[in-house]
C-alpha cells in the first residue's frame, strides 16, 4: 500500500469516527441546552474547560512523545523496549494526573469565587477532577496504539465508545436521577469505562501488562522530549477554551450556556484537521527518523492539499449561512422534557 492510499484509507476511518463522535457530542450539547437550560450548560462548559486545560498538564506532552518513540521502533523486534516505554509513559501520567487532580480539588473553592458562580460549579469541578487521571491515561494509551500505525483502536475508544457512553449516561442521569447529576456523573463514568476499554485495546496491540506499569522506570529521555510539547498543546487548548473561561469570569454561566452551542458548531471543522493529522503525525515521525525528508515533504503537501479541498466547502456554508446552520441544530430542536 503506497503512502497516498494509506493516508486516504486511514483518514477516512478517522474522519468517520470523528464525525460520529462530534455528532454525539453535538447532540449531547443540544440535549443539555434543551433539558437543563443555559445556566447548567454554562456550568458544565466552564468545568469542562477547566478539566481539559488541567489534563494537558497531567499528560505532560507524553501522548505526543509516546507516539513518536513507539513509531520509531520495530514492534516485532523491540517488544520489550516498546512495552517498557509505554509502561513508563503510563506510570508518569498516573502520578502527574493524580497531583493535578488533588490540586484542582483543593482549589475548587477558589475557582468558584473567581468565576462568581454557585457551589454547583464546585461540585462539578471536583467530580471532573476525579475523572482527569482516567482521561489522561486513556489519551496516552490511545496515542501509544497510534504509534503502531493502527488508528482503529484509538478511534473506536475516543470517537465511538466514549461519546456514546457520555450521551447515554447523561440521558439516564437526567431521566432517572436529577438535572444536576446529568452534568456531573456522565464525565466520570465515561472516564473510567473509557480507560478500561482503551487499556484492553493497548494490551492487544502491545502485549503490555500491569507489571510493566509497575516495573518500568521513569524514562527521562521520553519526558525530556515530551515536556516541551506540553506547552504547544497548552497554547492550543487555551486558544480553544479561553473564550469560555473569559465569559465565565466577566459575565455568568447562563451567557456561557448560550455561547457554547455556537462554539461547538464552529468546532466541527476540527474533525477534518484531526482526521488527517492522526495518520500524518506517525508517518512524518517515521520518515524524519529514517532521514527520508523527500517523503516527509511529499505527504505534507498531499495532506495540505486534501485539507484545503475538504475544508473550503464546509467552512463556506458556515460563513454564508450561519443562522440557518444554528437554527437547524438548536432553534428547531423539539425534544421531550420531564414534566
Amino acid at each position: 500500500m503506497n503512502v497516498a492510499t494509506k493516508i486516504a484509507k486511514e483518514s477516512t476511518i478517522t474522519f468517520s469516527g470523528m464525525l460520529y463522535g462530534n455528532i454525539n457530542r453535538y447532540l449531547y450539547t443540544a440535549l443539555l441546552a434543551r433539558w437543563v437550560g443555559p445556566e447548567y450548560l454554562g456550568i458544565y462548559s466552564l468545568a469542562n474547560a477547566i478539566m481539559l486545560i488541567s489534563e494537558v498538564l497531567a499528560k505532560m506532552g507524553l501522548e505526543t512523545g509516546i507516539m513518536r518513540f513507539v513509531s520509531q521502533l520495530n514492534p516485532d523486534l523491540d517488544v520489550k523496549k516498546v512495552q517498557s516505554i509505554i509502561g513508563s509513559a503510563l506510570k508518569m501520567t498516573f502520578f502527574s494526573s493524580c497531583i493535578i487532580m488533588f490540586i484542582l480539588i483543593i482549589s475548587s473553592g477558589t475557582i468558584v469565587r473567581l468565576l462568581n458562580e454557585s457551589l454547583i460549579l464546585k461540585t462539578v469541578v471536583i467530580i471532573f477532577a476525579i475523572a482527569i487521571p482516567f482521561n489522561a491515561l486513556t489519551m496516552v494509551s490511545a496515542f501509544a496504539t497510534q504509534g503502531f500505525k493502527r488508528l482503529k483502536h484509538k478511534i473506536i475508544v475516543t470517537q465511538f465508545f466514549n461519546p456514546t457512553i457520555l450521551l447515554l449516561s447523561m440521558v439516564f442521569c437526567y431521566w432517572f436521577i436529577s438535572n444536576q447529576s446529568s452534568i456531573m456523573i456522565p464525565m466520570l463514568i465515561t472516564g473510567v469505562t473509557g480507560f478500561i476499554f482503551m487499556f484492553i485495546n493497548l494490551k492487544s496491540v502491545s502485549g503490555i501488562k500491569m507489571n510493566h506499569l509497575i516495573d518500568s522506570p521513569f524514562d527521562t529521555q521520553l519526558l525530556k522530549f515530551s515536556y516541551p510539547l506540553m506547552f504547544v498543546t497548552m497554547l492550543q487548548t487555551l486558544m480553544h477554551w479561553m473564550d469560555i473561561l473569559m465569559l465565565g469570569y466577566f459575565v455568568d454561566a447562563s451567557t456561557v450556556g448560550l455561547y457554547h452551542p455556537a462554539a461547538r458548531t464552529a468546532g466541527l471543522l476540527q474533525a477534518l484537521l484531526l482526521s488527517f493529522l492522526s495518520i500524518y503525525a506517525p508517518l512524518a515521525s517515521q520518515f524524519y527518523g529514517e532521514g527520508k525528508i523527500d517523503r516527509l515533504l511529499y505527504i505534507y503537501k498531499l495532506v495540505t492539499r486534501w485539507l484545503i479541498i475538504c475544508a473550503l466547502p464546509i467552512s463556506s456554508v458556515f460563513i454564508i449561512y450561519p443562522e440557518k446552520v444554528m437554527s437547524v441544530s438548536y432553534t428547531h430542536l423539539t425534544l421531550p422534557t420531564k414534566a
